[in-house]
């Protein structure tokens, strides 16, 4: 929405107009399909709460849930958005990674305390989704589960995390990657949770991830993936 604070010449790079959004966005509304937008920056996400809300208004539906990718720039209205318009925030915990060595610097002291502020959303009712951000980040998704529980890079800095009032615990994290992208899918009636009447889709893990050191976490082993109740991979894990 402004100047990247160490770059005062650019505010980033918004690939359509307003115009142009509110009209891919209002087309798959109006058919009943829903959005998912990729957004880093605060600017370009209140464009697309503006293209969702005018569809929204102009053709009430019921249970659309648009989404917004990455969602992480952020100030206190949009995330109050991201609630009011039930809009799904699909998060990769992994960017910290990379990001948490940049972001400051980047967008300003002033902004940062309500960037990547996944528990905050989490406590104000958001639905969110969790991904791996693959192929430009790995597949295997220990490391984001790690880097969400621990806010930390995968060399473990900083000490305590970075921002750790934003930590998410194990469960939510979990939770983030089964039954909210099956929220997220219209799906959560038959994935994303163990349970009887849904299909058998689950991993085994080498070690227990709900009780083990959360810096720990990164180094833990799918041994088995079962899909819809047949073994599709496995492995020896000691």
């Amino acid at each position: 929405s402004r100047p990247y604070a160490d770059d005062p010449t650019t505010q980033g790079i918004a690939v359509y107009t307003q115009d142009e959004l509110d009209e891919l966005v209002r087309t798959a509304h109006d058919n009943g399909m829903t959005v998912a937008v990729h957004a880093i920056g605060d600017g370009f996400m209140y464009r697309t709460f503006a293209a969702i809300e005018r569809a929204m208004l102009a053709n009430p539906r019921p249970d659309m849930r648009h989404a917004i990718i990455h969602c992480q720039i952020t100030d206190s209205e949009l995330l109050r958005r991201y609630r009011d318009l039930n809009v799904v925030a699909h998060i990769q915990p992994i960017f910290f990674n990379y990001d948490l060595h940049i972001a400051e610097a980047r967008v300003g002291s002033d902004l940062i305390g309500t960037c990547y502020n996944w528990k905050t959303m989490l406590d104000m009712g958001v639905h969110i989704a969790c991904g791996s951000d693959s192929p430009v980040e790995s597949f295997d998704v220990m490391e984001n589960i790690y880097s969400a529980v621990t806010r930390k890079d995968l060399a473990g800095f900083p000490e305590g995390g970075w921002m750790p009032a934003q930590r998410l615990t194990v469960e939510q994290t979990v939770y983030g990657f089964t039954q909210g992208g099956a929220y997220a899918s219209y799906e959560e009636g038959v994935k994303g949770s163990i349970t009887v009447g849904k299909y058998a889709d689950f991993a085994v893990l080498d070690r227990d991830i709900f009780h083990i050191e959360p810096d720990e976490i990164k180094h833990a082993a799918v041994c088995m993936t079962v899909l819809g109740g047949s073994v599709v991979y496995e492995r020896e894990c000691v």
